[in-house]
């Protein structure tokens, strides 16, 4: 009775986060939504800057089981990403 709980729980997780295997996905359409973020840090080291990145977006799409074996589908994407150097030393000597 646990495992079929956790086989349970697992199904809906997968449900959820849209990874089914395409066997148990929704015949027809299906649509979907992605959230993208980064974020890294470099600090400096051994005389090289160091840096701040960061991103984030989101992705949309839908998509149509066209047989068990094959999908047809659109998405679309939008990300913005930062850079930023610290301590930058630009000198130019004349």
């Amino acid at each position: 009775m646990v495992e079929d709980m956790r086989n349970n729980i697992a199904h809906r997780y997968l449900r959820y986060d849209n990874q089914l295997p395409i066997e148990e996905r929704e015949i027809g359409w299906n649509s979907w939504a992605n959230i993208l973020y980064g974020y890294g840090t470099q600090s400096q080291q051994g005389g090289i800057n160091g840096y701040n990145t960061y991103r984030t977006g989101i992705q949309i799409g839908t998509d149509y089981e066209i047989n068990q074996d094959a999908l047809i589908g659109v998405s679309l994407a939008y990300n913005y990403a930062k850079a930023d150097a610290k301590q930058r030393n630009a000198s130019k000597e004349n």
